[in-house]
């Protein structure tokens, strides 16, 4: 019974001091799992209690946990874990002691161990380890990036430090510090249980094959374990890939934008090396121009396009031979681009003698089969054959009510040389009836454009084939037309006609080319949709009638120029007013750096009479700057003139009026038997001359009469005497 009592004490003694570092197994632990190193931390098959007296280890800082080794040193291969929490019974029914029936309440003991101490708290430890690691891609070319990355965790349950993740390449599917570190990040402390993720981007290697990769935290002061501290390993698999090329465009590809265009090709699982491989196809008329580096993976591809025509979608194909590309012995790559083909109209412009309202129907590409564009008065000018067979092209500007009128190769560059719109009617003065075949697309953009109208006059055409339009009277019904504008303004029939209703004179059928007056009582805009204007058949078509000119004209271009009269240049600033004194009508511009001498324009579509022949123009001009004049000047208006509707008036000529009056030296002087005597006036006045002797006698007096206020210096104006 003695013995019994004594192995009791000794059990209580056991689990009391079960937090020595080394204490001594008694047989009562339960086995929990065994590890192996160098695997991870996991139970395995349960094994046989160790020895009684084997040397046993605190885990973790637990009271309850033990673990022990094969043998009782650090190198031990196996570690055995075992809960030691619940110690059995030693015997569940013990013997009655007879010592201890005779003192049934023995006093306690009033004299403990004064050097007895309680036992020390348990030490917490940290433990890392790499959780899992992952990559972005498993099958990967040849020199591609991708990102592996790995979960950092502390199962213990002390906070650790911070430390270093190594991230490896092996291979083979154990990870550890002795294969090739390919990077590291830095980890954060970390409290018990807590996670941190990382990652790192690489690049896969060259050469095909399979590759292990994985990662490994450096230990930390107070880790428990430093054999689970790397982590599995995960694989990819780097393949031969050949490359590819993709295609893209700024903007759409359309049979008008082809020439000069851009196209960049990106080359995937490659690079460029040659530049000269490059080529296209599909479409006549496009090749290469001229090919860029722009990276090691993209090149840009100008193109060149001679204009060839085609009506029918197409596709742009673009090659890349093999040895544009580094490295590389396969096939040629291939990408494709959609090109939008551009409808192209013909249409026969004919514009008949005298005056007519016109309008220029397409964006022309070509003239006569020839190609070139018409973009502004200029070019049109050019296209109808010059100072052969056109007086004058003239338009309205309805923003500053002026009309501006072009009539020769002077005028270019001129604010008269202004750029088409889609809308812009123009006033035709020939010589002869012309007709030119136009080519080109459809005017607006995609089937859609616009008449734009201001308050008052304007001279428009209609850009597109509208299916609502067949006759000028249907221009009538559309939105800012109606209501807006009450009557239309066309020439027909040998003069303007007015149409304010259908079948009024003048409602002929809209066929494209015509230009119209519109007077609108406010702004507004008409939309207009459709395809482009054509009137190309078997036969050529007939020319608009235009304005039959007899004595008189409804139009009538000005123009002439002022020089100054000592310099014979072309002043600037002079504010010209012509005035019909036979009908009253005037009309003024200014002159300016932009052109040379003047332009005035009139139009009467009233009374059909700008001028007539017979008419007596006056011409007369007024500077802005101080002690400057010219003298009006009168001009009879012709037949010729009128037939033309173009007048090229003299010059007016701008001279110096002077500060003061002054009778200036003779010259030559001396002097035989003639000589000149120049004098200046400052205001008009009745001039004359009294030349005298020495004694004083009257010898010569000359009258002069009336002068204006001028320089009279020059040998044609001067005072002339013979002596």
């Amino acid at each position: 019974m003695k013995i019994k009592k004594i192995t009791l004490f000794f059990l209580i003694v056991l689990v009391a001091e079960c937090t020595d570092v080394v204490a001594h197994y008694d047989g009562w632990c339960t086995h929990i799992g065994t590890v192996s190193h160098p695997t991870s931390v996991e139970p395995v098959d349960f094994l046989d209690p160790p020895p009684i007296g084997a040397h046993v280890h605190t885990y973790s800082g637990s009271p309850s946990y033990f673990w022990w080794k094969d043998e009782p040193n650090e190198d031990a291969e196996n570690e055995y874990f075992w809960d030691c929490s619940s110690p059995p019974d030693p015997d569940p029914d013990p013997a009655p002691d007879p010592a201890a029936d005779s003192d049934p309440d023995p006093a306690p003991d009033s004299n403990p161990d004064p050097d007895q101490s309680p036992p020390p708290p348990p030490v917490q430890e940290s433990d890392l380890v790499v959780e899992q690691v992952s990559v972005s891609k498993s099958t990967l070319a040849s020199g591609e990036d991708f990102t592996l990355s790995a979960t950092v965790k502390n199962q213990g349950e002390a906070r650790t430090d911070g430390t270093t993740l190594r991230y490896y390449r092996s291979t083979d599917a154990t990870i550890s510090s002795s294969d090739t570190e390919v990077g590291t990040d830095s980890v954060s402390s970390l409290s018990a249980n807590r996670t941190g993720d990382e990652s790192i981007r690489l690049t896969a290697p060259t050469l095909p094959g399979t590759y292990y990769y994985g990662a490994c935290v450096d230990t930390v002061a107070n880790e428990s374990h430093s054999r689970n501290n790397c982590s599995t390993a995960v694989s990819i698999t780097v393949e031969v890939i050949d490359p590819t090329i993709h295609i893209s465009t700024p903007t759409s590809l359309t049979e008008t934008t082809l020439e000069g265009s851009e196209i960049r090709l990106t080359l995937r699982d490659g690079t460029y090396e040659a530049l000269s491989s490059v080529m296209v196809s599909g479409i006549g008329g496009v090749t290469v121009g001229m090919v860029r580096r722009v990276s090691d993976t993209e090149i840009a591809v100008v193109l060149a396009f001679d204009g060839t025509d085609f009506d029918i979608d197409a596709t742009l194909t673009v090659t890349v031979e093999a040895d544009a590309i580094a490295n590389y012995d396969g096939s040629a790559l291939t990408a494709e681009v959609p090109v939008t083909a551009i409808k192209e109209f013909d249409f026969d412009l004919s514009v008949s003698a005298d005056i007519s309202l016109i309008h220029v129907p397409l964006k022309v590409t070509a003239v006569d089969g020839v190609a070139k564009t018409i973009e502004s008065i200029s070019d049109l000018y050019d296209a109808l054959g010059g100072a052969n067979t056109v007086n004058f092209l003239t338009t309205y500007e309805s923003s500053t009510q002026k009309w501006l009128s072009y009539s020769s190769t002077l005028d270019r560059g001129t604010p008269a040389d202004r750029g088409l719109t889609d809308d812009m009617g123009i006033v035709a003065g020939m010589k002869t009836t012309v007709s030119v075949r136009l080519r080109g697309d459809a005017l607006g953009t995609n089937g859609s454009s616009a008449i734009g109208l201001n308050q008052g006059l304007n001279l428009v055409g209609l850009p597109l084939r509208d299916s609502r339009i067949s006759r000028v009277s249907d221009l009538l019904a559309l939105d800012g037309i109606r209501g807006n504008v009450p009557t239309i303004i066309l020439a027909d029939g040998g003069d303007f006609k007015t149409v304010g209703r259908a079948g009024a004179p003048g409602d002929i059928a809209i066929t494209g080319g015509q230009g119209f007056i519109l007077i609108a009582q406010q702004a507004g805009t008409v939309v207009l949709s459709g395809e482009g204007w054509t009137n190309v058949s078997a036969t050529t078509a007939a020319p608009q009638t235009g304005i039959e000119v007899g004595n008189t004209t409804p139009v009538l271009a000005l123009r002439g120029e002022i020089v100054d009269e000592r310099t014979s240049v072309t002043p600037s600033g002079f504010r010209v007013t012509v005035t019909n004194l036979s009908t009253g009508g005037q009309v003024a511009a200014t002159a300016s750096d932009t052109e040379v001498g003047y332009r005035l324009t009139v139009v009467d579509i009233e009374t059909m009479r700008a001028a007539g022949v017979g008419d007596v123009l006056e011409i007369s001009a007024q500077s802005t700057i101080p002690f400057v004049r010219m003298n009006p000047l009168r001009y009879a208006v012709t037949t010729l003139d009128v037939k033309r509707g173009l007048i090229r008036l003299p010059e007016l000529v701008a001279y110096e009026i002077p500060r003061e009056t002054q009778l200036l030296a003779n010259y030559p002087n001396p002097f035989n038997p003639e000589t000149w005597i120049p004098y200046r006036l400052a205001e008009d006045a009745f001039v004359s001359l009294t030349i005298y002797d020495e004694t004083g006698r009257v010898i010569r007096f000359i009258d002069v009469g009336h002068r204006i206020a001028a320089v009279y210096e020059s040998r044609d104006k001067a005072i002339y005497w013979d002596g």
